[in-house]
């Protein structure tokens, strides 16, 4: 009988789903010939292809998972020294004495600005599947004082960074407060809302990709093998060794 194969290092509900369709191959395997199913998209072979098929699909979408939660963390705490900058560039403004008017709009500026704390990632809990969107790192994400959007936040700060390098004499010493670094910073961040979006659409396609494979309704993990199942069921009975072998498999969709 061939050793039962794990293809991820992360235990997720849809990981359980293929992992069950490699159990159910292990299975099958075991019983041999007297596998005889009446339909061949659950044959012996074609159960092999589709776990086959299955696993680099299942990779890849790992990868880009593990790629868009890391480049929103990323942008999230690139985005975080916003507030106290705004703070530091306002103070620096009185300090030149500029026009009250001026400040009073910088601060309007300032307070759009104002966004969510650093984002620090806890350990992920694999041992069950949860809907994407609803994810610890999605929910913290949209956890924000202001409701502008990464883009828009980089829009106003050009905005500010434009009417300081007005101010007569504006130089300060302290370098990040210099106009050359703040525009540096500016487009750091939108390189960071690029690479973002970039990375997104990626997991995003690589996700569909994934629910495809596993909940389609014909050509799904879970259908075929529920279909597998109930067909060992039948052909040997509730009680033969060969459905003890897969009772347990669970082939359930986790989009329902």
């Amino acid at each position: 009988m061939t050793a039962p194969k794990k293809h991820s290092k992360v235990e997720t509900g849809f990981h359980i789903v293929l992992n069950n369709l490699v159990q159910l191959n292990v299975a099958v395997d075991e019983i041999g010939p007297d596998y005889n199913p009446p339909t061949p998209d659950i044959s012996a072979s074609a159960l092999i292809t589709k776990e086959n098929n299955t696993v680099p699909v299942m990779d890849f979408w790992e990868t880009t998972e593990a790629d868009e939660q890391a480049i929103q963390i990323a942008r999230y705490n690139g985005f975080h020294n916003i507030p106290e900058l705004n703070i530091r560039i306002v103070s620096m403004m009185i300090t030149y004495g500029a026009d009250k008017k001026l400040i009073k709009n910088t601060r309007s500026i300032v307070r759009s600005l104002r966004g969510a704390r650093k984002y620090v990632p806890k350990a992920k809990a694999a041992a069950k599947a949860v809907p994407d969107a609803g994810s610890e790192l999605a929910k913290i994400l949209k956890r924000s004082v202001s409701s502008l959007s990464f883009v828009n936040r980089v829009g106003k700060l050009e905005k500010l960074v434009k009417i300081i390098g007005e101010i007569p004499g504006y130089n300060p010493n302290e370098p990040d407060l210099k106009i050359p670094a703040l525009n540096a910073y500016i487009a750091d961040l939108k390189l960071l809302n690029k690479n973002e979006g970039k990375t997104s659409k990626k997991a995003k396609n690589a996700r569909a990709a994934r629910d495809k494979a596993l909940f389609d309704f014909k050509t799904g993990v879970v259908t075929l093998g529920a279909r597998a199942k109930n067909y060992i069921k039948s052909a040997f009975g509730p009680k033969s060794s060969q459905y003890a072998l897969v009772k347990n498999l669970t082939f359930t969709n986790l989009l329902r």
